[in-house]
């Protein structure tokens, strides 16, 4: 037998010695070494996924979510959202950002700094005016703690008169005296005719300025803010207000003659009596 013939049947049987002996190892034993020059493939164990830190907005309101049905007449909203800073430490609310134009929103403060445990209310006010339906309406805080969104949804029933009203309407805005001519001439002249003092006012005042819905635009003469008399009742019935009350004299087009317009402004002195003289607005400001 060559050399050669000697050192290759000496490998061969030393590979084999090798294997056999690798299988008799005890479980946990470590392998037996590798040739030199071979590489081996470590697998390593997956990195388990950690999830973000995240903490709680500590701004909690007491409703991020408010609703309303509107009540016939009505075209504004204003709704309050109260929170409350849960946190150890000064929460600054910087603004309050409003989805579109129909809605205002206001702060306390602008910015607003909260302290530990401090309340308040952020109002929005909200103008659907034309609207109809189901409405949902939106405003962000932003706040050294992130953002937050506020909701107000709003129902709106259908209204079928409404159509017909915001035609007078706009119809008496371009010439107050309209309500005394036509169709509208029925509920603003025929109704108050011959009638004097609480007669007069239910048949010809009440329709606008005491009816359970009331106009918006329509002030409210329990809640005058201004120093009242006779001469105050008198020149609004000769003259006509500042939005869409007519003037009542007949001078002008309205029903009543200077005699009756006299009498009826006495009364409505007597109805509307002047409150306390020192915390109202003198009659000069119209």
């Amino acid at each position: 037998m060559t050399s050669f013939m000697k050192r290759f049947v000496f490998a061969t049987s030393l590979c084999f010695l090798s294997a056999a002996f690798a299988a008799q190892l005890p479980p946990g034993a470590p392998p037996a070494p590798l040739p030199p020059g071979e590489l081996v493939k470590i697998e390593h164990p997956a990195h388990p996924t950690v999830p973000p830190v995240t903490h709680p907005n500590p701004l909690v309101w007491r409703t991020m979510v408010e609703e309303i049905t509107t009540k016939p007449l009505q075209s504004t909203n204003q709704f309050t959202f109260w929170v409350t800073n849960t946190a150890k430490t000064n929460v600054v609310i910087d603004h309050v950002q409003p989805q579109c134009g129909c809605t205002v929103a206001k702060l306390p403060k602008d910015p607003w700094p909260l302290t530990p445990g401090e309340s308040g209310p952020i109002t929005a006010t909200v103008n659907f005016a034309g609207k109809s339906g189901a409405l949902t309406k939106t405003m962000t805080v932003y706040s050294s703690e992130g953002q937050q969104t506020l909701t107000m949804k709003i129902t709106i029933p259908f209204d079928p008169t409404a159509a017909t009203r915001e035609a007078r309407m706009a119809q008496a805005s371009a010439d107050r005296q309209s309500v005394f001519k036509g169709d509208c001439a029925s509920c603003h002249v025929e109704k108050g005719k011959g009638k004097t003092g609480e007669q007069l006012f239910a048949a010809d005042c009440a329709i606008c300025h005491d009816t359970e819905h009331q106009a918006e635009m329509v002030p409210k003469l329990t809640a005058i803010n201004k120093v009242t008399s006779k001469e105050y009742w008198k020149y609004f019935l000769e003259n006509g207000g500042t939005t869409l009350m007519p003037a009542f004299i007949n001078t002008k087009g309205g029903p009543l003659t200077p005699e009756e317009i006299d009498k009826f402004a006495e009364f409505l002195n007597t109805k509307f009596p002047p409150k306390d003289q020192a915390q109202l607005k003198p009659i000069s400001q119209k």
